[in-house]
């Protein structure tokens, strides 16, 4: 009891700071040391573990030894937290397999990280509109401290995880069931980010049959002319424009002019001339890289450890891919990679903990079935 009830109190504090944008060293983020001493606690048997362990040692070990030996410009310690993010994700594995975290305690988590998101990203704009603070016209997360760094991407993600959760998963009755998806869809716009489109339709489309992808269709189709409206509405009372440049955001395909998609070309581009010297197997290391962020994962990946890396990264998915046994954890898994393509959220705390929690319900609801019915 002692043990399940600290264990509740450090998931209510990592769910409590997750969103607050604070690094305490080195990208390291007051929820990380939290949420690694949760998974890591949970982890009942890590015998079983010890196989991926060794894998991951190695290639810490590896990656330290070919930086010292082949990077010209060893950069900055700050960088050195991207190999804290590495061993984070797979030591998240571990624990959705190996976990003693009980289901009460997980869909609080999943009801917390819903109503954060769903309250506060129409109430960001509410309080910007109103000028209670000062930011961009696309969402940032609660206690940033920055409201000029979008968040967007990362909120559509997590709202994403929530849509497949509520879509899939989620044992309430059918008329609960459709006023949380389209909560979670109306605030997935909100958010202004093309990412959150494509999770609705992949939510949609890895649920089922053709029935349920015209229903993913239809309801992107009606929040498209809702916010259509919505933005004439906001036009025509001549107030602010937020809304209107939220719509434009995700409504443009014209990706030749977007500034983003560009960027984030340019990035990898500049991720391949700084490992061509060493044949594009092996990268320059982590303190190595010319720049901390290259916006997508694969650049990320390519400029830390070359091809080697993105291949023992992918294969690493894989492999946690096929062993999974469940439709619905295979889907969710889908989702979460295809959304983090370009970017290296697949690593962030906070993209990570709303997956880790949905993915561990999708994987034991069914096994022990009991538990779930006690937590409705």
């Amino acid at each position: 009891m002692v043990f399940e009830n600290f264990q509740r109190l450090l998931l209510l504090i990592c769910a409590f700071i997750f969103s607050f944008d604070v690094e305490v060293f080195s990208e390291i983020r007051l929820v990380d040391p939290l949420f690694i001493l949760f998974l890591v606690i949970s982890i009942k048997h890590w015998v079983k573990a010890s196989f991926i362990l060794v894998l991951v040692s190695v290639y810490l070990l590896a990656l330290s030894f070919l930086h010292s030996v082949v990077s010209h410009d060893v950069g900055s310690l700050y960088r050195a937290g991207h190999f804290f993010k590495y061993l984070l994700i797979f030591i998240a594995f571990f624990f959705l397999y190996e976990s003693r975290l009980r289901f009460k305690i997980a869909l609080f988590e999943i009801k917390y990280a819903f109503l954060v998101a769903v309250l506060w990203i129409p109430l960001y704009h509410f309080l910007r509109i109103e000028g209670y603070i000062h930011g961009g016209y696309r969402p940032v997360s609660p206690f940033s401290t920055d409201y000029f760094a979008s968040d967007a991407h990362l909120l559509a993600c997590n709202l994403s995880i929530i849509l497949f959760y509520f879509k899939a998963i989620y044992n309430g009755s059918d008329i609960s069931r459709s006023v949380f998806v389209w909560l979670t869809i109306f605030a997935i716009f909100l958010t202004g980010s093309r990412t959150g489109i494509i999770g609705i339709f992949l939510v949609f489309m890895l649920n089922g049959n053709a029935k349920s992808i015209l229903l993913g269709l239809c309801a992107i189709f009606v929040s498209l002319v809702f916010f259509l409206q919505l933005s004439d509405f906001v036009s025509s009372a001549n107030l602010d424009e937020s809304l209107i440049r939220v719509v434009d955001r995700f409504s443009k395909i014209d990706f030749s002019t977007d500034g983003s998609a560009l960027g984030r070309i340019d990035k990898l581009n500049i991720a391949l001339g700084e490992i061509q010297h060493y044949f594009y197997i092996i990268g320059v290391g982590v303190m190595g890289a010319g720049m901390t962020f290259y916006d997508g994962l694969v650049s990320i990946l390519l400029v830390h450890g070359g091809f080697v890396w993105l291949v023992f990264v992918f294969g690493a998915l894989l492999f946690f891919y096929v062993s999974l046994k469940e439709k619905e954890a295979r889907n969710l898994l889908v989702i979460y990679i295809s959304l983090n393509m370009i970017t290296e959220y697949i690593f962030v705390n906070r993209s990570l903990i709303v997956f880790v929690i949905v993915m561990f319900y999708a994987i034991r609801g069914q096994k022990e079935g009991d538990d779930c019915n006690a937590c409705r």
